[in-house]
């Protein structure tokens, strides 16, 4: 007796089974398709012009501004006010504010740093166009490491009250409190600009050019971190001896909010 399939066997939908699994597999390679597309232009960088950032940084709009090349070539030179975050540390580095991040280099570098914050989250991160050869071929502020006799820093200029006065008057000299801002709004020197030491420790503020920088504190020491922070970003600058303490015992005109 020869045996034959049962015809409810034979009736099976085999061809409809094979096009369900292609399909779904289809289906999965669209939404993985879907959910790159925007992670890729998301990581997509834009450009800010060396002329518009320095604008901004004098005019103080708040910026992170970071160096992405090795620390011996940060500390060749640099762009004023910059921090230096190497490439490779990149994935872990915290930015010191949620100010805009504005990423520069010598090489195409910037443009895949930029990519790392961005796809990390910091999306207000963009490149600055020209890279750092645009910058110093502006003409804007660039910071270069010297030395002293010896190789050791030359002493801070200091000056006293009675000698800043003149100066502070005249205009040739823009006093830079480094005080809390409680302390500052109590009572600071005409014309003070207030930029708080914890601030510059953090990146180090745009000051107009050609300006011999006045800074002082309540006494000294705020003072004297700063004075030399500035300093070696580049920046003329003079310590007020005796601080604002030493200012207001002589009676001399304050400012107070």
């Amino acid at each position: 007796m020869s045996y034959q399939t049962p015809s409810s066997a034979r009736s099976i939908p085999t061809i409809p089974l094979v096009n369900r699994a292609f399909e779904k597999a289809v289906s999965r390679l669209l939404i993985t398709a879907a959910l790159l597309t925007p992670l890729q232009a998301l990581a997509a960088p834009s450009f800010i012009s060396p002329k518009t950032f320095r604008t901004r940084q004098l005019t103080k709009t708040p910026l992170t501004l970071i160096d992405i090349r090795p620390p011996d070539a940060y500390k060749k030179e640099h762009i004023q006010g910059a921090l230096s975050v190497p490439l490779e540390t990149l994935r872990t580095w915290q930015p010191p504010s949620n100010a805009p991040i504005v990423v520069y280099c010598v090489c195409p570098k910037d443009e895949e740093a930029a990519a790392i914050l961005i796809e990390r989250g910091f999306t207000n991160t963009t490149v600055l166009e020209g890279r750092f050869a645009a910058w110093k071929n502006a003409g804007y502020p660039v910071v270069r490491y010297g030395r002293g006799v010896g190789g050791k820093d030359p002493p801070l200029e200091r000056i006293d009250a009675k000698r800043a006065k003149p100066k502070v008057e005249d205009g040739s000299l823009l006093p830079v409190d480094v005080r809390p801002e409680a302390e500052y709004r109590m009572g600071r020197l005409p014309g003070a600009v207030h930029e708080p030491l914890e601030r510059i420790r953090l990146a180090v503020p745009a000051f107009p050019e050609g300006k011999t920088l006045l800074v002082y504190g309540r006494v000294g020491a705020r003072a004297r971190e700063a004075a030399k922070t500035l300093r070696q970003a580049g920046y003329a600058v003079t310590e007020l001896s005796g601080g604002i303490a030493g200012w207001a015992a002589k009676k001399y005109p304050m400012e107070v909010e």
